[in-house]
C-alpha cells in the first residue's frame, strides 16, 4: 500500500483463498449473481456467506468522487509497461473480459503491479460529481505480494470509433461463456489512457462478488472518447452491468495533482 494514502482497509480472516481464487475466474461460478432483481447488487451480501462484505463492508467500490472534496497528495508518477496483447476474450456471463498474458506491468512507487485482465461495465461505475459516463473499463493488476492495483478509465461518446476498442468488439462473443483467441491480432492497451494523467487514488474493494476489500483503486480524471456505435455495440450484450455507487464511510479520495 502506498505510504501516501491512509491504510484504512484489512484483509477479513473469512475471505477465503478460493474465494480470492475466482477474481479471476472465467465461468460464472456456481453461486448465481446478477445486476438486476433477486440476484441484483442489493442482494449480493445476501446471496451466499462468501458474498457478505457486498453487504456489510465499509471499504467498498465503487464510490461517487466528489471532485471539490479530493485531497491533494504528492504521488509518484505510475509508470506503464505494457505490450501489445494478441486477443484472448471471454464473455464471463457479467462482462467482456480481456485476458493478459501478465507480460505487461505497471510501477506504482516502485512497487510492480502485473496486467491479469481489464473489463468493460455500461454505464461507468464510478461517477464524477454524480455523473456518469457511458462505459468504463478496469485494467485488474496484481502484485507478487497479493496486493491489487485497479486502474478505471471512463468511456465518452465521440464521433470517431476507438481503434483499439474496435479490434475488441469485433472479436468479443456474444454467447456467454464463449473465449475467443486471435493471435493474429494485437491490441495496443496503452491507448487506452488519457494524455492527461490526473488520477484519483483511494482503498477500495472489487466491484463485483465477492466484493473483496483489498484494491488500491486509481481513476483517471480525463475520460477517453469512443463512438455511439461502439457504446451501443456493448449495450447489445449488457444493457446494464454496474454496481452502484458505495459509501465512502470514514475514507478520503485523493488526487495526484492539485
Amino acid at each position: 500500500m502506498n505510504p501516501t494514502v491512509s491504510k484504512l482497509l484489512t484483509i477479513t480472516v473469512f475471505i477465503s483463498i478460493s474465494t480470492m481464487g475466482n477474481l479471476f475466474s472465467d465461468e460464472e461460478g456456481k453461486i448465481k449473481w446478477s445486476y438486476t432483481g433477486d440476484t441484483g447488487p442489493e442482494a449480493w451480501g445476501q446471496i451466499a456467506k462468501e458474498y457478505e462484505l457486498c453487504g456489510v463492508g465499509k471499504v467498498q467500490s465503487p464510490v461517487d468522487i466528489a471532485t471539490k472534496e479530493a485531497v491533494y497528495r504528492k504521488f509518484s508518477t505510475i509508470k506503464f509497461y505494457y505490450q501489445p496483447l494478441p486477443i484472448d476474450i471471454i464473455n464471463t456471463g457479467h462482462t467482456i473480459k480481456v485476458k493478459s498474458d501478465k507480460k505487461s506491468y505497471i510501477d506504482v512507487g516502485g512497487k510492480i503491479f502485473r496486467l491479469h485482465e481489464f473489463h468493460f461495465h455500461l454505464p461507468s461505475e464510478h461517477t464524477i460529481n454524480g455523473k456518469y459516463y457511458p462505459m468504463d473499463v478496469h485494467f485488474v493488476h496484481k502484485s507478487d505480494d497479493g496486493e491489487f492495483a485497479v486502474l478505471g478509465v471512463f468511456f465518452e461518446q465521440g464521433n470517431n470509433a476507438h481503434p483499439e476498442l474496435e479490434k475488441i468488439f469485433n472479436a468479443m462473443p456474444e454467447e456467454r461463456g464463449r473465449k475467443v483467441k486471435q493471435e493474429g491480432i494485437l491490441v495496443d492497451i496503452s491507448k487506452f489512457f488519457p494524455a492527461n494523467d490526473t488520477f484519483y487514488f483511494y482503498d477500495g474493494s472489487f466491484t463485483m462478488p465477492p466484493c473483496s476489500e483489498v484494491v488500491e483503486w486509481y481513476v483517471f480524471e480525463k475520460p477517453i472518447s469512443i463512438s455511439k456505435d461502439q457504446i451501443e455495440q456493448f449495450r447489445k450484450l449488457y444493457p446494464g452491468n454496474s454496481r452502484p455507487t458505495q459509501p465512502l464511510h470514514q475514507r478520503s479520495v485523493y488526487k495526484n495533482k492539485p
